[in-house]
Formats: C-alpha cells, structure tokens, sequence
C-alpha cells in the first residue's frame, strides 16, 4: 500500500488521485495511511485499499473520480 519513500512521492500521489476524488476531503484510506504507514501490522488491509505493482502504488480502491466524463 501507499508506502512512500518520501514527501515528494506522497504528494504526487495525492495530486494523482486524491485530489481528483470525491472522497478527498473526509478519506478514511488516507487517514489509515497517515496513522498506520510504519505499523507493520497494518500492511495487508493498506494493500487491499492501495494495492501495488512492482514499486508503484495504483489507484485507491475507494477512488471516485470528480471529473465529468464527455
């Protein structure tokens, strides 16, 4: 799940996804993240939410795009 090695990859998560989400503002998958990133224990329900491939972090699976598809 979202573990990111810095700032720099957090935030251009964020502006990636989170900040295009309906859920943005009141995120419980954020929240857990920020509460539980270095609690190992944690690891596998962070990966159902934000799963991975290799060393990226795909999209959130409570993502809900606020765009208006044309």
């Amino acid at each position: 799940m979202g573990r990111f090695a810095n700032a720099t990859e957090d935030e251009a998560y964020w502006e990636k996804y989170c900040d295009r989400c309906m859920n943005s503002l009141l995120c419980p998958v954020w929240e857990l993240h920020l509460y539980h990133d270095s609690d190992r224990s944690w690891t596998e329900v962070l990966n159902c939410l934000i799963p991975r491939s290799g060393t990226v972090n795909k999209k959130c699976k409570l993502f809900k795009s606020r765009e208006r598809k044309t």
